[in-house]
């Protein structure tokens, strides 16, 4: 995976760098590299259950991290500070839609992975989610 998340945030850096130009291009390849880990992340949360069940509704420490990763893309591209320490710029509504186009690449791989292990001959598929760990008992 981390293959594809180089080839895809180099592709959109090379496209913009001919395109935008030098800052923008680093912008949009730090947002389509942020993005691909929050996917990526998203993908990992369960080695054979989709992300589009209810795996991540069930995860509340995940929906938390996710939401706070996604303001920290978004501030980082969008706020004058954050500019200013990262050098980055604004991303117009066309930009941001090539960022996460890239990124979801990594959604169609995982889940595509993720059904041949369902369905792989010789192995069972786990009907029920992985035990969460519990705190050993103080005493």
């Amino acid at each position: 995976m981390g293959l594809l998340m180089a080839i895809g945030t180099l592709a959109v850096l090379y496209g913009a760098q001919v395109t935008v130009g030098d800052q923008l291009a680093r912008t949009m390849g730090l947002t389509t590299f942020s993005l691909f880990n929050i996917l990526f992340a998203l993908e990992t949360a369960d080695e054979q259950r989709s992300i589009f069940g209810s795996l991540i509704v069930e995860n509340a420490t995940l929906i938390k991290t996710t939401a706070l990763s996604v303001l920290a893309t978004v501030m980082a591209t969008e706020l004058r500070l954050f500019q200013a320490i990262l050098d980055t710029t604004n991303l117009n509504l066309s930009q941001w839609g090539i960022c996460p186009g890239a990124a979801r690449s990594i959604v169609v791989v995982a889940e595509a992975w993720k059904l041949i292990l369902r369905f792989r001959p010789g192995k069972e598929p786990r009907s029920e989610p992985a035990p969460e760990l519990q705190p050993a008992a103080q005493g």
